[in-house]
């Protein structure tokens, strides 16, 4: 059961940096790294995530996303994010590939992730929805699934960020997850991200995450 949860995971995890349908200026990057520490009915874990995106043209961002949990899963995957529709306003949609490896206990092998994002922004908040389909080498069928993030903007230093996900792994596993963060921009420009995750994917985990976002 707990291999089936880590699959899970890897599957969603896009972390709160992932926002699909804004991509980067030109010239201009983002950086995430996520700490966390999950507990279920049959013990605890750790896990760690990287997420990097820089814009190489006014329409193209390349991006990295690799997630690890000692001696379980891993994956590493590299994408380009291009916008397909501009839309009214602060509207914004967006299709990304990513190709890359992965491995879990039994095996591993190549990996792609197909996705489309519609995002906006206003004046005091902005919110992300993105669909995902994903194949992994060594697994029977494709995953697949549905991410939505709502965050909060303005002047103030602390700001909310809601997550809520569903979705079918690639062993036909089906799950759900919601999570709370608090984003606490510092003077120096760095972003602080405390979290708190509730999953269900068979069996119900809990999860505090530590993230550390940087542009530059």
């Amino acid at each position: 059961m707990r291999v089936w949860l880590l699959l899970l995971i890897c599957l969603l995890r896009a972390g709160p940096a992932g926002a699909g349908a804004f991509s980067e200026e030109k010239g201009t990057g983002f950086v995430a790294t996520t700490g966390f520490y999950r507990w279920d009915g049959f013990g605890a874990m750790q896990e760690a995530g990287l997420y990097a995106a820089y814009g190489l043209t006014p329409r193209l961002t390349l991006g990295f996303d690799a997630y690890y949990t000692p001696g379980l899963s891993s994956h590493a995957l590299l994408f380009l994010r291009l916008p397909i529709a501009q839309g009214r306003g602060a509207n914004r949609f967006a299709a990304e590939f990513g190709l890359g490896v992965h491995r879990e206990a039994g095996g591993g092998g190549a990996m792609y992730r197909l996705s489309l994002a519609h995002g906006r922004s206003w004046d005091r908040g902005w919110y992300d929805l993105t669909a995902s389909v994903e194949r992994r080498s060594g697994q029977p069928k494709a995953g697949w699934k549905l991410d939505g993030t709502l965050g909060g903007l303005g002047k103030a230093r602390l700001q909310p960020m809601l997550q809520l996900g569903l979705g079918r792994t690639g062993w036909g596993l089906r799950e759900w997850r919601a999570s709370a963060h608090l984003r606490y921009d510092t003077p120096k420009g760095a972003t602080w991200v405390l979290g708190l995750e509730r999953q269900h994917s068979g069996t119900i985990s809990s999860a505090v995450s530590l993230a550390l976002w940087r542009r530059f």
